[in-house]
């Protein structure tokens, strides 16, 4: 049996993350096609570090832009493909807001063509689950349904008809077809001429829609329309969604996420790494102390490379090592970086002097406040990372996290000094990250340690002499501390945290005032020098 999902939109690849990894937790084995459109081209790049056996397949923008209630039913555009795709497989096509939570194999057998689901509502067809077996007749009756869609999309009144009858087109169009009082069990239908046998399985079974406690009958979950805005955007639980029927298929769906999403970054990160090791290699020189450590600086530059990163933005400089680490490995390519320093000292001086010979690094002053939105905001439409070296903590966090609900343009971020504090502290800096963002990593990672440490023996102190700032492994100064090194936490911000627009994260202080320092933007001119 081959799954096959359809997605065009990233606001739904929250959806696809669990959906995935619930079927690699059921069907490990069995192969998995997902055919897109309109997805950011690094998302596929990172899903595809996760899930390297599925086939992820770029469709031929068959879904137009226009209203919710026309493109979902559209899908059947990508099903019918499928089909034809693969002939003679048994397909489980499956809409990417559904989730397994059981092995479906004893559904499969010879019974039937084309499997769908009902329930004992006011909409008794939900198309969420269709499997088929992509025979001959299958396909011509795949075309049948999908030239029925096509005809009640593009009639108003038979449109209008259908969500009133059916509530949606596809559904409509498949009662059309189906023609029976009675859902339940088998149909046999003519398509052109093909017999074609159809088979009703309850909902219950293979398309729960309900909010539910889930049972040994549950194998596939159903987080249609009405869970979209409480999973995806945190919004408040509804009449038809109330929080204790919610809770355990709530529960169930963030247990999902969060496993893939997490294997998601750390995949990346580590196949980034290794992929670029022997570059980095290369450009690696001499370390200050208080700088970041090579391996560290390693996970920046091989992300930021894997995502084909236009702009860096640094922000806290001090004597300028990484600065120079990421002008030098990312010379003679199209990636840029500006860098902002706060302070303009001896230290700022010895930088200038010291960095002037790369042409693709620019030295600013300034708060990064102020700064960060002047610079996205002239960049608009490019890709850009931040790396924080200063300011440090809450700071850098509330500022991240405006910035990613405002512009689009940025797709990951670094923060340095993330550390395991030596004891455990509760709302220590660590945790908050850990609370505010879906997909992070810390290179104290046991792997990623083992891994690329020997990039750290010149960060080593040259002698004996132990100041507050000498780095050794497990060691800051005299003093121990809970993690191999300073740490870089890496961020890739999850489409979900750019849908929620309001901070409910208690952890983050409210000083961070976003639209004021737009405002003063556009008061001040948007395209000034910066």
């Amino acid at each position: 049996m081959r799954f096959i999902t359809a997605i065009y939109a990233d606001n739904y690849l929250p959806m696809l993350w669990a959906h995935l990894q619930s079927i690699a937790h059921y069907h490990p084995k069995d192969p998995v096609s997902i055919f897109y459109e309109d997805i950011s081209e690094y998302e596929i790049r990172i899903l595809q570090e996760s899930f390297p056996d599925y086939k992820f397949i770029r469709g031929p923008n068959l879904i137009p832009r226009g209203h919710l209630m026309e493109k979902i039913p559209l899908k059947i555009r990508y099903w019918s493909m499928a089909c034809d795709v693969y002939p003679d497989e048994v397909l489980c096509l499956l809409d990417c807001d559904t989730a397994l939570c059981s092995n479906i194999s004893s559904f499969i057998d010879r019974s039937f063509d084309v499997l769908y689901t009902w329930k004992d509502e006011r909409f008794p067809l939900n198309t969420g689950v269709v499997i088929v077996e992509s025979k001959s007749q299958v396909c011509k009756f795949m075309k049948c349904w999908l030239k029925r869609i096509e005809e009640i999309i593009a009639n108003p009144a038979d449109f209008e008809r259908a969500k009133e009858l059916n509530g949606a087109a596809d559904q409509h169009a498949l009662s059309e077809i189906l023609n029976a009082q009675n859902y339940d069990g088998f149909i046999e239908k003519k398509i052109e001429r093909e017999a074609v046998k159809f088979k009703g399985v309850a909902c219950k079974y293979l398309n729960e829609t309900n909010s539910v406690p889930i049972t040994e009958d549950t194998h596939i979950i159903h987080y249609k329309a009405g869970w979209h805005p409480i999973i995806l955007e945190n919004a408040p639980f509804t009449k038809n969604r109330p929080q204790e029927e919610c809770k355990e298929m709530l529960e169930y769906w963030q247990q999902l996420y969060r496993e893939a999403i997490m294997k998601s970054i750390r995949s990346f990160v580590l196949a980034s790494a290794l992929k670029y090791k022997e570059r980095f290699a290369r450009i690696m020189d001499g370390y200050e102390e208080r700088g970041i450590l090579h391996s560290e600086m390693l996970a920046a530059c091989s992300v930021i490379q894997n995502l084909d990163i236009d702009i860096i933005i640094e922000s806290g400089r001090y004597r300028g090592q990484s600065a120079e680490i990421l002008a030098k490995y990312f010379s003679g390519t199209k990636t840029k970086i500006v860098s902002i320093e706060i302070n303009k000292d001896e230290n700022a001086k010895y930088v200038e002097n010291k960095l002037k010979k790369y042409a693709n690094l620019k030295l600013i002053y300034g708060d990064a406040n102020d700064v960060i939105p002047k610079i996205l905001i002239r960049h608009h439409g490019e890709k850009i990372a931040i790396l924080f070296d200063g300011p440090k903590g809450e700071m850098a966090i509330r500022i991240f996290k405006k910035t990613i609900r405002n512009f689009p343009e940025v797709i990951t971020g670094f923060f340095h000094d993330m550390r395991k504090p030596a004891e455990k502290m509760p709302n220590s800096t660590r945790e908050v990250m850990e609370n505010c963002f879906d997909r992070i990593f810390f290179t104290d990672d046991s792997e990623y340690v083992a891994s690329f440490k020997s990039l750290d023996q010149s960060c080593l102190p040259k002698t004996n002499i132990i100041t507050e700032d000498t780095w050794r492994p497990w060691m800051k100064g005299n003093n121990k501390i809970g993690s191999y090194g300073p740490t870089l936490a890496v961020v890739l911000p999850a489409p979900r945290e750019r849908l929620n627009k309001t901070d409910n994260d208690a952890n983050i202080s409210k000083g961070f005032e976003f639209k004021k320092a737009l405002r003063k933007i556009f008061h001040n001119g948007l395209f000034g020098r910066y």
